[in-house]
């Protein structure tokens, strides 16, 4: 049986940083990358202030702060079951797992490291991302001049779940399946 070395990966939000790291660690083995709802602007643009205003809340209430940071994810039009269910799991979350990984993810964004780290990368990639947050896409391109992004209107965070149809036919798009 033969197996193919090489993996297209897709990350979703916090994903797609995990993505950029396997991709540095495993050149040779990745081809590209498919961002979903995630590299809106990869050069810094938070200060170490901002983060620990997002994170303080967290630290001293995970489930009620984490609610309501999960909630602005959401747009209106979402079916409501949608949020619900996203809402409980993210909140069910161990807190200092939670909070380690967004002060991670902060600090790489902070440092630059996130934005070196997208820099280096030798393979396209490609952001489907939700319009309820801008994306720069010339911005990134100035860090990786093969970064495009695809944007699905009237989405939100969770567009592959909110929007499956609309978002695999962009996947499918993008990584050129065929319809």
């Amino acid at each position: 049986m033969c197996r193919s070395r090489e993996a297209l990966l897709i990350g979703h939000s916090m994903g797609g940083t995990v993505a950029v790291e396997a991709a540095r660690l495993m050149p040779e083995r990745v081809i590209g990358i498919v961002g979903v709802d995630t590299f809106h602007h990869v050069a810094p643009q938070m200060s170490q202030s901002d983060l620990e205003q997002m994170l303080t809340p967290m630290q001293e209430d995970f489930a009620n702060a984490a609610r309501h940071f999960v909630s602005t994810m959401f747009i209106e039009e979402t079916n409501p079951a949608l949020p619900d269910w996203i809402i409980r799991d993210m909140t069910a979350a161990v807190p200092d797992v939670a909070l380690s990984a967004f002060e991670d993810m902060g600090t790489r964004h902070i440092d630059g490291e996130a934005a070196q780290h997208f820099e280096e990368l030798t393979v396209p990639v490609v952001a489907i991302n939700a319009d309820l947050w801008p994306t720069d896409v010339e911005a990134n391109r100035q860090l990786l001049p093969e970064f495009d992004a695809v944007i699905v209107e009237g989405s939100d965070h969770f567009l592959h779940m909110a929007k499956p149809a609309e978002f695999n036919r962009e996947l499918d798009r993008v990584i050129g399946t065929p319809p």
